[in-house]
């Protein structure tokens, strides 16, 4: 077709997701669709394509699920107190989830309990875990949700 196209990590691809209409940025910061919730991996296209943009996702998810109006079932399932209550939408990058307490080595956190500890992804054999409570916990892409 002659158009060029390559994969990016440049573009913030959170903010590129809700920006094409393709999801709602949630408590937890992750991108949430209403048919698969957190649980979608994004990458970034760039093309010099002429593309049909789309609008922005309209629907704020977080407000519109019953189970977290009140408060979110993401920031009350952290086992860490990780995610600050309240939207992600105007709150500046970084500020939302204390990644300290969010992406932290756990391998030597010895107040880990058995219950959580299967929740987390070992990356390397010396250090940092990645949690997924927020993540399995949103009802939003469950048969349940």
């Amino acid at each position: 077709m002659g158009y060029n196209a390559t994969p990016s990590h440049d573009v913030h691809i959170k903010v590129a997701a809700h920006l094409a209409g393709l999801g709602f940025i949630g408590h937890n910061t992750q991108v949430i669709t209403s048919e698969y919730g957190p649980r979608v991996r994004w990458i970034a296209v760039l093309t010099d394509a002429e593309l049909e943009p789309d609008e922005p996702y309209a629907h704020d998810l977080c407000a519109e699920q019953p189970r977290c109006q009140e408060r979110s079932i993401c920031v009350k399932s952290c086992p860490y107190q990780a995610i600050i209550p309240g939207p992600s939408q105007g709150v500046a990058p970084g500020e939302k989830v204390i990644r300290d307490k969010c992406v932290v080595a756990h391998k030597f956190d010895k107040d880990l309990e058995d219950k959580w500890a299967k929740h987390f992804q070992q990356i390397s054999n010396f250090g940092f875990v990645s949690c997924t409570i927020c993540n399995l916990v949103c009802p939003y892409g469950k048969a349940d949700g």
